[in-house]
């Protein structure tokens, strides 16, 4: 009798430990797959938050840094010359990441930039670096990011 119960819980938990797995698993894939458009602009909602254009530039940063490929691309307005395919850099490759907004209109923003390269990739050397974000938004979705360069 205490064998049984003993594999009773085993089992128990086990299911437990597979039902979880299989759950995290569906949520955080499903968070990339589906997605609901706001408007035209190509903002997946679930994935780019409406917060504030330096907020925005942030969190961008942050994506690429975290290697989040799919959170990279939704920032971007679907017309946005900037917007390419996903090259992840290695992790934390951007350091020091100061931003300050310029100009705010209802649809427009421009926040500039500066950050350490920690170590080359992708046209950026290792060093500091200064860079323009335009942002364009469709009130009262989230900002997207238009096209951005160094500056």
């Amino acid at each position: 009798m205490r064998m049984l119960s003993r594999r009773a819980v085993v089992v128990a938990l086990l299911a437990v430990a597979i039902v979880a797995g299989s759950s995290i698993w569906f949520l955080s894939d499903t968070r990339h797959i589906e997605c609901e458009y706001f408007h035209d602009t190509g903002a997946c909602l679930g994935l780019v938050a409406v917060q504030s254009p330096v907020d925005t530039a942030y969190a961008w940063f942050r994506a690429i840094d975290d290697g989040d490929g799919p959170l990279v691309m939704a920032q971007f307005a679907s017309d946005a010359p900037g917007r390419s395919g996903w090259d992840g850099p290695p992790s934390d490759i951007f350091q020091q990441v100061r931003c300050q907004l310029n100009s705010e209109t209802a649809t427009a923003a421009t926040v500039a930039c500066s950050f350490t390269v920690r170590e080359d990739w992708s046209g950026f050397p290792a060093g500091n670096f200064s860079m323009g974000v335009e942002m364009v938004r469709q009130p009262p979705g989230p900002w997207l990011i238009y096209d951005y360069g160094q500056g």
